[in-house]
């Protein structure tokens, strides 16, 4: 009784592999109507054949019907595997030999029943030799599909790693050109002062130059050391190598300078274990500039005690990262949603939603740790293990 029902189990199996193999819901609506269909008379046949079983003897004849419809389904999905083959689907060739190999043994085997070719012991195990053969080319198709859908993911991360640098490139931009706001500001109140005593009162202007001149050296050097700090962390080697991590942070402040100025923000970090690291530096950075950013949008500037603490320790063999801010924390339920793609805790529309999304994948994909986070009293805390 099982093989009566094993075999329209099989053809349910061979209608839903194709549906599923070359995405008919999405790409061929009319295949993925027919072959729902397909399905659901299956299913269909199924019952009958359990109610003819277990009910109804009369119904057996269903048995000899199913019979016909594998052969007509095995025509079927051979017509869907030479189509799929020239619309150059992906792994449609495995498909089509799988198909076409249990065609084969499907016509070998109705031509012996048909005495067309003489009754042998080997005769009665061509068909599920076929079915085998069919499986195999299934299993195939499968693997190469998966193997290249995690080659695609892979190539997409690396293109999105990479537009994350290129966008906390931008970021730094903007930081950049903030800063230098108020020295050129005062590079133009020197300058204008030095005009107007050259014209109206050029006995004064030897004075006046020796008095300005240590401002506008100034301005310009810190303009300058700016720049040196942006151009020392964006074209920083992307090789593991030991770096110092007080050194990488004070490079970010830096950067952050204008920014942590405005909202008032102290910055604690106790990196007393943990002088030295042996890894990417620029991935450090890049988490450290982004958790940082994100506190600094969410802090309020006109309160007169907002902080940010970062911690980093050694736990056995990995690095422990602790950062936690008093910025008021993450109002996304669940909050681990914050780390999914294009969700913002920002309310500013020029936010992408990407940033922790981006650390989530350098931490987990690239240094093969983990990274939490969680709410606390007052602000936020994110755990990094790698």
């Amino acid at each position: 009784m099982l093989c009566w029902i094993l075999a329209p189990l099989s053809i349910l199996f061979t209608i839903l592999y194709p549906y599923y193999l070359f995405n008919t819901k999405e790409k061929y609506p009319k295949l993925s109507q027919y072959l729902i269909f397909k399905s659901i008379l299956v299913s269909l046949i199924i019952i009958l054949i359990l109610y003819a079983l277990y009910i109804d003897n009369s119904y057996l004849f269903i048995i000899d019907l199913s019979y016909l419809f594998t052969i007509i389904n095995a025509i079927s999905l051979l017509t869907i595997a030479i189509y799929m083959y020239r619309k150059k689907e992906d792994v449609s060739i495995y498909y089509l030999v799988g198909q076409g190999g249990l065609a084969v043994s499907i016509v070998v085997t109705l031509l012996n029943l048909a005495g067309y070719i003489p009754y042998s012991e080997l005769n009665q195990h061509i068909l599920p030799i076929g079915m085998l053969f069919d499986y195999i080319f299934f299993s195939i198709a499968l693997y190469k599909r998966n193997k290249n859908k995690i080659i695609e993911l892979e190539h997409k991360k690396d293109t999105l790693l990479e537009q994350s640098r290129f966008n906390s490139i931008g970021q730094a931009i903007g930081d950049i050109t903030h800063q230098w706001k108020i020295p050129l500001t005062y590079l133009g109140t020197s300058i204008t002062t030095l005009e107007v005593t050259y014209h109206h009162k050029k006995e004064d202007f030897d004075t006046t130059f020796s008095t300005q001149l240590p401002s506008i050296k100034n301005n310009i050097n810190l303009m300058k050391n700016t720049i040196d700090e942006f151009t020392k962390y964006y074209t920083g080697n992307i090789q593991m190598k030991d770096f110092k991590v007080q050194e990488s942070v004070d490079n970010i402040l830096k950067l952050l300078n204008s920014k942590i100025i405005l909202n008032k923000v102290d910055i604690a970090l106790n990196v007393d274990e943990v002088q030295t690291i042996y890894g990417y530096e620029h991935i450090f950075s890049n988490i450290i500039l982004v958790l940082i950013n994100n506190s600094l949008e969410q802090f309020d500037e006109r309160k007169t005690t907002n902080q940010v603490i970062i911690k980093i320790s050694k736990e056995k063999e990995k690095i422990k990262l602790i950062y936690k801010d008093n910025a008021g924390g993450i109002e996304v339920e669940p909050i681990e949603k914050v780390f999914d793609y294009f969700v913002s805790t920002k309310e500013s529309s020029q936010n992408s939603g990407m940033g922790l999304s981006i650390v989530k994948m350098l931490v987990e994909d690239r240094l093969k740790g983990s990274i939490g986070v969680e709410n606390t009293t007052d602000g936020v805390l994110f755990e990094i293990v790698c």
